[in-house]
């Protein structure tokens, strides 16, 4: 992740997952445990739809971390994905960010097909007039999946 050069880095959180995995794992690591303060204070819960904004203080190559609640594991599905990727984006769009590396929620260990969740979020840009001239890169972490996204865009003829 530190490699990633953005204004944005978004990450998703779920509501009954502890210890923090994945993306939120490292960037809790980076950041000395903020996070988990956060989750521990009753803060932050990771509820559906809720948000909080940290500034980076130059430990990453990013403005800003958005981390976003994603609700209960199990019943994150398709239709949940959308929801916070067009969460992200109001907040995106809020901050006058130009550029965002986007976690892709929840994808990795739910059953959620890659190609079908990639076809979604390029509709929910398209249909978002506000996502034009925002270049968005995924983060997805399993080398697999990564695959099967960058085959789906290359089909789809948009640049990887």
């Amino acid at each position: 992740m530190a490699r990633v050069q953005t204004d944005v880095l978004a990450l998703g959180i779920f509501q009954d997952v502890r210890p923090l995995q994945g993306p939120s794992e490292e960037v809790d690591w980076i950041f000395g445990g903020l996070l988990s303060r956060l989750i521990l204070n009753g803060k932050f819960r990771g509820l559906s739809g809720e948000t909080v904004l940290l500034a980076t203080q130059s430990k990453l190559p990013a403005s800003k971390v958005l981390v976003l609640g994603l609700g209960n594991r199990d019943p994150f599905d398709l239709k949940a994905l959308i929801g916070a990727c067009r969460l992200t984006l109001e907040k995106i769009r809020s901050l006058n960010a130009r550029r965002c590396v986007m976690e892709l929620y929840g994808v990795l260990d739910r059953p959620i097909d890659i190609q079908q969740a990639m076809g979604e979020i390029m509709t929910v840009m398209r249909d978002d007039p506000s996502s034009q001239g925002l270049d968005l890169s995924l983060l997805v972490s399993n080398s697999n999946k990564a695959h099967q996204a960058q085959q789906y865009l290359l089909a789809a003829s948009v640049t990887v």
